[in-house]
């Protein structure tokens, strides 16, 4: 008898202990549903073009789509720069936001007139209610230039565990001055078929 009372009473246990594991197993799902959704949501809102920046040695980029960057570039070596990005509007309707990029370009083929570069960013943004975010984006470029004008096609992807989301670039650059660059690019989403293609400015200034 105390037998049974005993695997009826273990039971119930196993069973008050199986349901409180299967909504916790799925409330867990649904805020990583969430989250993940915020996350893809905020790196398409905040989405930098990869462009490929001419620098001699020290250069600064102003970055213009939905919101102004700041940019600095090093030039390390022949063929690898180093970079930092930061938006320059750090709150929306009065709430804290910010939004950084680290990374670097590494030319893999280089020739007098044109070459290709892998990039790598690290994004991380702080949004509303404190919630950080942060993924990666790589890129391949192509890049042509002659005396007075470049152009870049890019595609490149940002992504993070559970999603992913691919853009593609067009970029044309002109020479205004000796150490002065202005560039146009359309972007395009190419993870989502119904999206435009939209604008950006870039100017580039050697130190």
């Amino acid at each position: 008898m105390k037998l049974i009372q005993s695997l009826n009473l273990l039971k119930e246990v196993i069973g008050d202990s199986f349901k409180y594991i299967f909504k916790f197993f799925i409330f867990s799902v649904l805020v990583s549903i969430v989250f993940c959704t915020d996350e893809k949501q905020i790196s398409d809102d905040d989405y930098v073009s990869s462009y490929h920046s001419l620098c001699k040695d020290i250069c600064m980029d102003l970055y213009f789509r939905d919101k102004p960057y700041l940019g600095v570039n090093y030039k390390v070596s022949h063929n690898l720069s180093i970079s930092a990005k930061t938006s320059l509007i750090n709150s929306i309707d009065n709430k804290v936001y910010s939004h950084r990029l680290y990374g670097f370009d590494l030319d893999l083929l280089n020739s007098e007139t044109y070459k290709f570069i892998f990039s790598f960013d690290s994004n991380k943004s702080i949004g509303d209610e404190s919630h950080n975010y942060s993924w990666q984006q790589v890129a391949l470029i192509y890049f042509k230039k002659n005396i007075r004008n470049t152009f870049q096609i890019i595609v490149d992807a940002n992504y993070d565990t559970d999603w992913t989301s691919n853009q593609i670039n067009l970029i044309y650059g002109i020479k205004l001055y000796e150490n002065i660059f202005l560039s146009m690019g359309l972007v395009k989403n190419i993870s989502n078929s119904d999206e435009y293609y939209k604008g950006f400015l870039t100017i580039n200034l050697n130190i």
